[in-house]
């Protein structure tokens, strides 16, 4: 049977699974009902605001028989779903356990920990500046040679358009002029683009040249603030 190829479905495509129609069909019959197609359907039906059909699909999962990731995932996910669909007071040990997810290590526990962290901003106005639970050898991602501390503010912030895009991302920035360090992570929180941006009155452009799918966009100032935002690719 071929699949749909929605938006959804492309987050996990890269340049080896391009080579032809059939293979695209061949690859998305196989995750049929495994644990990556559940977790693409409950990113649609949130996004849809379908809660009570991302609730029915996290039910379908045995936590104590989860992996790392697939349990960060339905972790995230399922406070993603109570916070969204405010029919509960978002708690403190909610809050406990979002932050438990924010401070994994994206190497061990996969995307959810860029999620965690970008829901975290929304909820509080602050950016994430917790440790990254990343060992030397569990780290997959690294900013630069010599990682900076992060600092996080209220007074500084960044904003992009369009969203999704094709190829062009615009980033307003709450400074007239100032130089900006991009970096960008597919959903395994491999760095798939880095790039210093010169801010020209607010506003600068980046050429994103990348296939469909999910991004985290994270977005260092020259006072190493950072924020962290999740961006689509569908052309």
């Amino acid at each position: 049977m071929c699949r749909t190829l929605s938006l959804t479905t492309t987050f996990f495509v890269n340049d080896s699974m391009k080579n032809s129609d059939d293979e695209f069909v061949e690859i998305y019959d196989g995750l049929a009902g495994s644990s990556i197609d559940k977790f693409m359907q409950i990113e649609t039906t949130i996004s849809k605001r379908e809660f009570d059909e991302a609730t029915a699909v996290l039910n379908t999962f045995v936590p104590g028989e989860l992996n790392t990731v697939e349990q960060s995932n339905y972790d995230f996910y399922t406070l993603s779903v109570k916070y969204k669909q405010g029919d509960d007071e978002f708690e403190e040990n909610d809050m406990a356990a979002l932050l438990s997810i924010a401070g994994a290590c994206p190497g061990t526990h996969g995307s959810s920990v860029f999620q965690a962290r970008a829901l975290y901003q929304l909820i509080t106005g602050r950016v994430f500046n917790g440790p990254d639970g990343c060992s030397e050898e569990s780290g997959r991602m690294a900013l630069s040679q010599n990682p900076k501390k992060n600092k996080s503010t209220q007074s500084w912030n960044v904003d992009v358009f369009p969203n999704p895009t094709q190829n062009k991302l615009n980033i307003i920035n709450t400074t007239k002029n100032e130089t900006l360090e991009i970096s960008i992570f597919d959903l395994t929180g491999r760095i798939v683009k880095q790039q210093v941006l010169k801010i020209h009155e607010n506003t600068g452009t980046l050429h994103l040249d990348l296939i469909n799918g999910v991004y985290f966009i994270t977005i260092r100032n020259s006072l190493n603030e950072t924020v962290t935002k999740q961006i689509f690719i569908a052309k």
